[in-house]
């Protein structure tokens, strides 16, 4: 029996790296629009965790969560309003939802770390990983 396999890590992708960390500082470089990447940490903080996670719903509690020491006391509207800002500046962000909807490979420390695992997990199943391999995984990272 045989079954296709759909991979959802690339699956609707761009080609190339909406969102960048791995340079040591946030970049956005989506197609077709010209965004602004912004610097206030109450609009950052919430675009890292909707990029540390794209195309999955994250929930409110878990933002605030994620976004500050003290949760409780964290209200909606403060989790609302940069995501708002954030849509309205243009990120693929859909209306009443808290993600970021663009193709995990289109994140650089995304697509780093399942193309890591891939890595680790075919040495694994090897004996023998030929250094080739590395090469190319170290090379598409620096793309």
């Amino acid at each position: 029996m045989s079954t296709s396999h759909v991979d959802r890590h690339s699956e609707g992708s761009v080609g190339r790296y909406c969102v960048r960390f791995l340079g040591g500082r946030l970049e956005l470089a989506f197609p077709d629009r010209d965004i602004d990447t912004p610097t206030r940490p109450a609009m950052v903080g919430p675009l890292v965790v909707l990029a540390l996670h794209p195309r999955r719903p994250v929930g409110l509690d878990a933002l605030k969560a994620l976004l500050h020491d003290d949760p409780i006391s964290v209200t909606t509207a403060q989790i609302q309003t940069p995501i708002s800002r954030l849509r309205l500046a243009g990120l693929p962000i859909p209306p009443r939802q808290y993600m970021l909807d663009i193709a995990p490979a289109d994140v650089d420390v995304v697509d780093f770390d399942h193309r890591a695992r891939a890595f680790i997990d075919r040495g694994v199943q090897s004996e023998r990983t030929a250094g080739t391999d590395l090469d190319a995984l170290i090379e598409e990272g620096h793309r």
